[in-house]
């Protein structure tokens, strides 16, 4: 009987452990997931702006469009900044935190600039905006390759 048990209190011992395996494996898989589409969202809307600006120099309604496009994005980085990274990939997280934050920085920036009237495609490069959105993107092939 005390074989049994002591066989039993093993199994589940190991059981438990596989789980925590498994779970950290799910957490990571969620992780790469749920960044790799948060890249994607930066990589989209940094082609969109561009032609927004433009458009935004004569036209309200594409201006306040842009404007709230640019408050969700910093809504995003700051979602992104919430998650808890893997311990194996914490290198990487903290490099993306610190591109966001860059990002964050030219959104404001920019933010700014449209407040004051003044629409220009120049905002970006006075704003490193494209710059952040390129280094992002950079870090989007070190994602896929954790992902494979």
């Amino acid at each position: 009987m005390k074989r049994m048990i002591a066989l039993l209190s093993l199994l589940s011992l190991l059981f438990v452990a596989g789980c925590s395996e498994l779970t950290g494996l799910t957490d990571s898989v969620e992780y790469v997931q749920e960044t790799t589409a948060y890249l994607a969202e930066i990589n989209q809307f940094a082609e969109e702006v561009p032609a927004m600006l433009d458009q935004a120099i004569n036209d309200q309604e594409i201006r306040e469009e842009l404007e709230q496009g640019l408050i969700e994005m910093k809504q995003e980085i700051q979602n992104f900044s919430e998650l808890t990274p893997p311990e194996a990939i914490l290198d990487l997280h903290d490099q993306i935190s610190m591109e966001s934050e860059k990002l964050e920085q030219g959104i404001n920036q920019t933010l700014a600039i449209l407040e004051d009237g003044n629409v220009d495609l120049s905002i970006l490069e006075e704003t490193e905006f494209l710059q952040t959105v390129t280094e992002l993107n950079g870090l989007i092939n070190q994602l896929k390759q954790l992902g494979q």
